[in-house]
């Protein structure tokens, strides 16, 4: 098994065509109330095969912490804004919500998302002040989850696995930028 960051339907595709023999277990893509682009069709086709989806920045690196739309939504619950916006991500059967925080306070208001149901017309509201997508769209890349810098959307060329380190299958991902002109 393996996890990756970032592939979308097609790089899904090459991958397995590429390791037939292992299993993607964890897909971690920037998902959020306003980047909800993975909802055409990379969402259906996780949940399909049986593969947990990672939302990072779901709180649009801190955008919808103040949005006015969500304090609605909030006051009717009792939670914070960010509640609303994790417990969106986190109505999806799969998707694990990974926000960011120092903050002993907003870490524990946060986990307040956990055991909220957002109902019928919660989900109404926000599909108005959010639209789900249309059509297909490229994926949202915002800061990396681990290293905090920009990604550029790149394409698999070559996939190694092997036993590195602690003796267990691992992955490492050749991207184009890294192989160009092959």
């Amino acid at each position: 098994h393996y996890g990756v960051s970032n592939f979308d339907v097609d790089d899904l595709n090459e991958l397995a065509a590429e390791v037939p023999e292992a299993q993607c277990a964890a897909n971690q893509v920037q998902y959020n109330l306003s980047d909800r682009g993975i909802e055409w069709d990379l969402y259906p086709r996780c949940q399909k095969d049986g593969v947990a989806m990672m939302a990072y920045c779901p709180l649009g690196q801190g955008r919808l912490i103040n949005n006015a739309g969500l304090g609605a939504i909030a006051q009717k619950h009792g939670v914070t804004n960010a509640a609303i916006a994790l417990a969106f991500t986190l109505r999806l059967p799969g998707m694990i919500s990974i926000p960011k925080s120092s903050h002993e306070k907003r870490v524990l208001e946060n986990a307040a998302a956990a055991d909220l149901i957002l109902d019928a017309e919660d989900l109404a509201a926000l599909d108005k002040l959010f639209p789900p997508p249309r059509k297909k769209r490229s994926l949202a890349i915002g800061a990396a989850p681990i290293l905090g810098e920009e990604l550029a959307p790149t394409r698999v060329r070559r996939l190694t696995i092997g036993p590195f380190g602690s003796g267990q299958r691992q992955a490492i991902l050749h991207p184009d930028d890294l192989s160009a002109g092959e």
